[in-house]
């Protein structure tokens, strides 16, 4: 039944796994300091971690057939950096119940994301949020949003306001570029 008595772990690398379909068998797992799930070509979400409360750094990339990050649903706060990229058909954060990043947020190549509706509890961003290459529209699900260090939105030509942000109070600086 896979790592089932695992519950901590330093590092979880699930690289190059082109068949791997779930990540059941993590269930248990509530406290990681590094997650990367990256080159799973057949894996559509990433229930499995349903358990993980606490992470320091998580990556989620090239992934082409991840739809949803749904097993994220207790991950509270993520106490350095989130970085997903090059997964083309990820759509939603559903259950991404996560309430701060103290880190930066990266998030780039993302051509199906429209909004951040699925973001709804993220209240502060302690370092730079960063959103590139994506297919937004608006930044519709950051209303709870009340602090950032930084944003930078680049590249996201479908991106049509910057409606999302009307709860924003703190901001250190803000990038745009050809949006």
């Amino acid at each position: 039944d896979g790592l089932q008595g695992i519950t901590e772990a330093s590092s979880v690398r699930i690289n190059r796994g082109p068949f791997l379909k779930t990540l059941t068998g993590l269930e248990n797992l509530t406290k990681v300091k590094y997650l990367s799930v990256n080159r799973c070509d057949s894996l559509i979400d990433l229930s499995g971690l349903d358990a993980l409360e606490e992470v320091d750094d998580l990556l989620i990339y090239s992934n082409q057939s991840l739809t949803d990050i749904a097993g994220l649903r207790k991950l509270d706060t993520i106490f350095n950096d989130l970085s997903i990229h090059n997964n083309p058909v990820l759509k939603y954060f559903t259950g991404f119940r996560t309430k701060a990043i103290l880190g930066d947020v990266w998030l780039r190549n993302l051509p199906e994301v429209q909004d951040f509706s699925s973001l709804c509890c993220l209240d502060y961003v302690g370092g730079i949020f960063s959103v590139l290459e994506s297919g937004l529209t608006s930044l519709a699900g950051l209303e709870g949003m009340k602090k950032i260090r930084g944003l930078h939105l680049g590249l996201n030509m479908d991106l049509e306001s910057l409606d999302g942000l009307d709860n924003l109070r703190e901001l250190n600086f803000l990038t745009l570029f050809n949006n």
